[in-house]
């Protein structure tokens, strides 16, 4: 849908180019003939109207902002830390069907089926699906830090655990 125009008058235009003349701003303007500022200023920009600015003198002066100095940072590269290998018993491990609530749910080994190993040792609390072991080595939690600053680093670089069976 377009929008409704309402045409100029000869009164309305007559009262434009008054206020105009006598240094009136667009919004006075507009106020005075119940339009909008820009409906006055693209009547004004038309007619070659010139238009009433507000002195300037009211304003604050302008404060220039301070450029910042770009630094090159170094990447600090830590060495990699020793991966955890835990042994696990065949006779510790239980299959799919034979875990019950309370037991740890992390797959030992390769995954195969049906024949697929699981740890099953008491889980750390109550709601968690593995041990503590194996929830240490999936949420860990580590801190880098860079040219004294401290970042947070979430993840873990481990994406897959690999157990001697």
């Amino acid at each position: 849908m377009g929008t409704v125009t309402q045409p100029w008058s000869l009164d309305d235009k007559r009262t434009a180019m008054d206020m105009a003349a006598k240094g009136h701003t667009s919004a006075e303007i507009a106020f005075a003939l119940r339009r909008t500022r820009s409906a006055v200023i693209g009547y004004c920009n038309r007619n070659e109207i010139q238009l009433g600015t507000k002195p300037k003198a009211n304003r604050k002066p302008r404060v220039k902002k301070e450029k910042f100095i770009k630094i090159k940072v170094e990447r600090v590269i830590l060495p990699p830390q020793p991966v955890e290998v835990f042994v696990f018993d065949k006779s510790q491990s239980k299959s799919f069907m034979e875990i019950t609530v309370g037991e740890c749910r992390s797959i030992i080994g390769d995954a195969k089926g049906i024949e697929t190993r699981y740890c099953a040792r008491p889980t750390m609390r109550v709601g968690c699906d593995w041990c503590e072991e194996h929830y240490k080595l999936y949420y860990s939690n580590k801190r880098v830090v860079s040219n004294g600053n401290q970042q947070n680093y979430k993840g873990s670089n481990r994406f897959f655990a690999r157990f001697k069976v």
